[in-house]
């Protein structure tokens, strides 16, 4: 099985979306530092591969505002779906 094939069955096990909120608090320590790094400005355009639960997305949204776009993009439809679930901001876009 391609490596990819792999990642990606690994990452839409059920399993993976019914802990991600408990491992989602991880990443929100996370977050601020790599909001710092990346330094989003108003009016940006962001893909945030790898969004999982989506906050990282919203975060960016956030400082991108209205005038800026930010979409979420994860391999996981589970951890999508949870991203659209719980978070609804015109700034934000998962796929």
């Amino acid at each position: 099985m391609p490596a990819n094939e792999m990642e990606r069955e690994r990452w839409n096990d059920e399993r993976r979306t019914t802990v991600w909120p408990k491992r989602e608090l991880l990443t929100d320590e996370v977050t601020p530092l790599l909001l710092a790094a990346a330094s989003p400005q108003p009016g940006e355009r962001i893909v945030d591969v790898g969004c999982g639960g989506g906050r990282s997305t919203l975060a960016a949204g956030r400082a991108v505002g209205a005038e800026g776009a930010v979409v979420g993009v994860d391999v996981s439809r589970g951890l999508l779906r949870l991203a659209a679930d719980w978070h609804v901001i015109q700034a934000s876009d998962f796929r």
